[in-house]
């Protein structure tokens, strides 16, 4: 672990939880207040304490090391090299659930914004321009919690919710590593079973923007804001039945080896109830006043849009058939509005079913299967698109072949002899049911896209043009058990199955791929657009970069950037985190009254690995990057941070310990380059996880909206069941 020059304070056992795997310290900010945070350690070594003095204040100031980096570092024979990377750093599992609330400040009268940065945080330093303190409805933990506000919310900035999901396995990393070696884990006796980051458990974080006194935007009061911060776990069966075991039920898949994946697969059928572990930890959907967790290969599970407890699995009525699986990718056609999904089944057939919502009538349409020869096997499938016309599938290069297990291979993998097509299918504008047959066009080679931009038809030429991350098996091979670093760096060496942006022209009449090619060199996942343009011809797109180094390095995949692409001009921005901070996947938000397709922001969690960012004060971290060059003149100069601090940290804490803090932070979609007009500073960390929604006000409103009675015993339920959680 990283230890500070200065000499070790001994923390009183008392600050520690129950659990020992939290402490709570005091931190000083700028403005000479005190405020509490809680944050992570390992287990509670005193000497993991470093204490740092201003010789300005009375009070010493102490810093828990919580750089999960730092911690012990996982042995890959144990874990596996996926494993053991997924399962450190700030993927390293979050134990707590909690809820707290800040309000952010409105302007006083006769004030204008200028006036009000400068009183709050005088010249422009990291401070806590506005603070609340409320810890309260946490279902593991009582304890209060604190967030901060740096900046301000613009004007425009819708009131909704932001969240996020992702995998978070809620057992000690001991339950993770090879299976049969891990507590309670019977050995099966055929090959080896490693951990995949697919596997862990679903919790979703989110954060509420709610204006107060129904203020509008024209009013002052409309900067006072109730910002609402809370993470849950996603209560599938899966998540009760391994807790109530208290051992986890379901062996590894992901990354079984060819021997061990049939006897695995059994072995969870028998033991846990299904093939595969239902999860729900991929995406979030809202449609039709259900909030939706979402998983390949698995039902979706609804949640409480206010809360985010889970009110249980979500069949739409008993109008999805027990058989049909609902994709973590559903897409909203932009002429009816209808939820298109489909549902793939890598385990027996059909293999694909394709369906639709009515949002208004909450009626299904009639579900088309598509089959496949299951001696065969399938091609694996994630993402799809719809346009104003049509619906338009993919079949990439990933496929599923079990003869490969007699081989001792993993049935899944990717085929390079495979080419990839595309599928499109026409629909009934009434119902949004697939209309006639499926027609597959060919692509020139073999290729795999987990995640589209945009499709939509071409008014000049009819043609289908398709934006895309194009990646031809990389993270298959990134993400897998052992061999990662040396496949990762031979990847990133070649460039040539790296991800980047794709073009595909498909005409619809010939059911040809006429036109493929590159847009951008930057290696990126996770792309979004203003889904106001879903379907139809957009100009932006908006994604993470990948950070190569820690890939190649670390096994673990992070962005270090949001880049927006220019998809008119083939000109892109760059907004750089910065060192040893980190983004997830950005959401659009666009402006309320917006007239351009970029008028609005980017919301995004960002996590500081570097602790130069959140826990910091008036001194300025005292390195080399604190000075640049002058171009014109060659002298240095003091590099002036912007207005929200992004410079200044005691150099005490840099070396001394990270404190692993997240952020919810707010770019200008339309100038990305500039940086956060608003930085949240959250109560806990939040995970690298998978996807993220942005859900307007309107539409929440619609998911929570119940009768009184029914809202009534919902939540004497809720509350009866914390009480009998705390008590146990």
């Amino acid at each position: 672990r990283a230890r500070g020059a200065r000499a070790s304070a001994r923390l009183p056992r008392r600050l520690f939880s129950r659990d020992a795997s939290r402490a709570t310290v005091a931190v000083s900010v700028s403005t000479g207040g005190s405020s509490t945070v809680l944050v992570e350690t390992d287990a509670a070594d005193d000497d993991d304490v470093v204490e740092t003095r201003d010789e300005s204040r009375d009070e010493p100031r102490v810093y828990v090391d919580a750089d999960r980096v730092a911690g012990p570092r996982l042995a890959d024979a144990d874990f596996g090299e996926h494993a053991a990377a997924f399962l450190s750093g700030n993927f390293q599992p979050l134990s707590q659930e909690l809820t707290a609330v800040v309000e952010t400040g409105g302007l006083d009268e006769d004030e204008d914004e200028d006036d009000a940065l400068e009183r709050l945080a005088p010249d422009g330093s990291f401070s806590e321009v506005f603070e609340g303190f409320v810890g309260i409805d946490s279902s593991l933990s009582d304890s209060p919690e604190e967030m901060r506000v740096v900046g301000r919310l613009p004007a425009g900035f819708p009131d909704g919710k932001f969240s996020y999901v992702g995998p978070n396995p809620k057992f000690p990393r001991e339950h993770y590593k090879k299976w049969g070696t891990g507590p309670d884990q019977p050995s099966l006796g055929f090959g080896e079973g490693w951990h995949h980051w697919f596997e862990g458990d679903g919790m979703v974080y989110a954060v509420d923007f709610t204006r107060k006194n129904n203020a509008r935007d024209d009013e002052k009061e409309s900067r006072s804001r109730l910002v609402t911060y809370r993470n849950r776990y996603v209560r599938t069966n899966s998540w009760h039945d391994e807790l109530e075991a208290s051992t986890r039920l379901f062996a590894p898949l992901m990354n079984a080896s060819g021997e061990s994946f049939l006897p695995n697969a059994v072995h969870n059928l028998f033991r846990g109830g299904y093939f595969l572990k239902d999860s729900a930890n991929t995406a979030l959907a809202n449609y039709g006043g259900k909030m939706l967790a979402l998983q390949d290969t698995m039902p979706p599970w609804e949640l409480d849009a206010d809360s985010l407890e889970t009110k249980g699995a979500c069949d739409f009525d008993g109008q999805l058939p027990f058989y049909v699986p609902f994709t973590a990718h559903p897409k909203v056609a932009p002429d009816t509005g209808h939820l298109h999904f489909f549902g793939f089944n890598p385990v027996y057939p059909p293999h694909i079913s394709l369906g639709a919502l009515d949002g208004d009538t909450g009626k299904m349409s009639d579900v088309t299967s598509l089959w496949h020869n299951a001696a065969q096997g399938a091609t694996f499938m994630h993402d799809f698109c719809v346009t104003a016309k049509r619906i338009v599938l993919f079949e990439g290069s990933m496929n599923i072949r079990p003869t490969r297990m007699l081989g001792g291979k993993h049935p899944l993998m990717y085929d390079p002899k495979q080419r990839a097509r595309f599928g499109l299918a026409d629909r009934d504008p009434s119902t949004g049911a697939v209309v006639g047959d499926v027609r597959w066009c060919e692509c020139s080679c073999a290729q795999m896209v987990y995640h589209f931009i945009n499709a939509y038809e071409c008014e000049e030429t009819g043609n289908v043009v398709v934006t895309g991350v194009r990646e031809d098996g990389f993270f298959h091979g990134a993400l897998a058990a052992n061999g990662t670093r040396q496949w990762i760096e031979e990847a990133l060496a070649s460039g040539d199955a790296v991800p980047r942006v794709h073009e595909w022209v498909i005409d619809p009449v010939s059911c040809k791929v006429i036109g493929e090619r590159w847009l951008f060199d930057d290696v990126v996942e996770v792309p979004r657009i203003n889904d106001a343009f879903a379907g139809v011809k957009n100009r932006f797109a908006y994604a993470g970069r990948v950070h190569g180094s820690s890939l190649a390095n670390d096994a673990q995949l992070k962005f270090d950037a949001v880049v927006k692409f220019d998809l008119e001009t083939g000109r892109s921005e760059t907004y750089e985190h910065g060192v040893g901070r980190y983004g997830m996947e950005q959401q659009f938000v666009p402006a309320t009254n917006g007239k351009d397709e970029d008028d609005g922001w980017l919301v995004l969690y960002v996590h500081d690995e570097a602790a130069c960012a959140v826990a910091c004060d008036e001194t300025r971290c005292e390195t080399t990057a604190s000075t640049s060059t002058n171009a014109e003149t060659g002298q240095g100069q003091e590099k002036k941070p912007n207005t929200l601090g992004l410079e200044r940290a005691p150099r005490s804490l840099c070396d001394a310990a990270a404190t692993g803090n997240t952020e919810c932070v707010v770019l200008d979609a339309k100038n990305v380059a500039a940086g956060p007009v608003c930085r949240i500073a959250l109560p806990s960390r939040v995970p690298y996880g998978a996807h993220a929604l942005w859900t307007p006000a309107v539409d929440e409103k619609k998911t929570t909206a119940v009768g009184p009675a029914l809202a009534a015993a919902s939540k004497q339920e809720s509350s009866a069941a914390r009480a009998a959680r705390r008590a146990k």
